[in-house]
């Protein structure tokens, strides 16, 4: 996995994927989609070479967008916390990441709200980042 300053590829939004949906229980699909890929790499003997990136790639994928999606849709949902706890359980030293200290200030922020389950402020803000963006 390397980063590259070019686009490879466009993004369709299809009516009901994982991440154009209103149900919650689409974004705790994430969940079956981390144990597939992470057991796939350990099957293949390429989980300790790779581990870093795909602690990254979760972190971003499952740790903050989908706990966000899910939040948006319903900021009481247990999906959320299912989904951070599963991150957490699959990489529990993620703070250590090289490439999660790395992250922007916005998703270190995120982190720690989502972390401390602190969803209220989770909401708030990810509604005022929906509302500047025009989504």
């Amino acid at each position: 996995i390397l980063p590259v300053h070019r686009t490879w590829y466009r993004y369709l939004q299809r009516q009901g994927s994982i991440t154009n949906n209103r149900s919650t229980a689409r974004n705790d699909e994430m969940i079956t989609v981390a144990k597939l890929v992470i057991d796939w790499y350990r099957e293949t003997g390429r989980y300790e070479r790779y581990r870093e990136q795909l602690c990254y790639k979760f972190f971003y994928e499952e740790y903050l967008a989908a706990v966000c999606r899910a939040n948006l849709i319903d900021p009481k949902s247990p999906v959320q916390a299912a989904l951070r706890n599963d991150f957490i359980r699959n990489f529990p030293d993620y703070r250590e990441n090289p490439y999660v200290r790395k992250a922007p200030k916005k998703y270190q922020l995120l982190d720690r709200l989502i972390r401390t389950g602190n969803w209220k402020t989770v909401h708030a803000i990810m509604s005022l980042n929906k509302t500047v963006k025009g989504r």
